[in-house]
């Protein structure tokens, strides 16, 4: 096969789709925030405690940062497909949309990647802590987790 020509997609156009899928997950994790809500209350009333739990802090931080990682995207979709005027010159063949995407120290991208980082580092810590509650406060079973977790934390070279 040599000389067969390999299709890439164009990085704005993924963007886009995947700004798609987003909002509607996030539409999901909206409904399913509601109901992790009205359970943890429910909970509460009965046992005639405190509902500010791990479970309703996990759910509190992870609202704010899916909702900011999805903020960030519509702002920079915003940005790339409805370019300021200046922007519209076009070098070389390449639009305005792929020149905002592949620029990651742009504010936008790396508010977006921040909250990203952030909301699956969290994620993945209240992850082990339940696995760490549900194995019987067994600090072993914690050891892969916590590994990739750190993995998150990490540059690449």
């Amino acid at each position: 096969m040599a000389g067969a020509k390999v299709h890439k997609p164009r990085i704005d156009a993924v963007q886009l789709v995947a700004l798609f899928l987003e909002t509607a997950l996030n539409g999901v994790f909206w409904v399913l925030l509601y109901q992790t809500a009205e359970v943890l209350l429910q909970r509460a009333r009965l046992r005639c405690e405190s509902a500010f739990k791990p479970m309703a802090f996990m759910a509190v931080l992870l609202s704010v940062t899916i909702t900011g990682h999805l903020l960030m995207d519509f702002f920079l979709a915003i940005s790339a497909f409805i370019p300021e005027a200046t922007d519209y010159v076009v070098k070389g063949g390449v639009q305005p949309s792929w020149l905002m995407y592949k620029n990651l120290a742009d504010g936008r991208n790396v508010a977006a990647s921040a909250f990203f980082v952030v909301g699956t580092l969290f994620g993945d810590i209240f992850m082990a802590y339940r696995l760490y509650i549900v194995w019987g406060r067994n600090k072993w079973i914690i050891i892969p987790p916590v590994l990739m977790c750190t993995s998150l934390l990490g540059r690449p070279a």
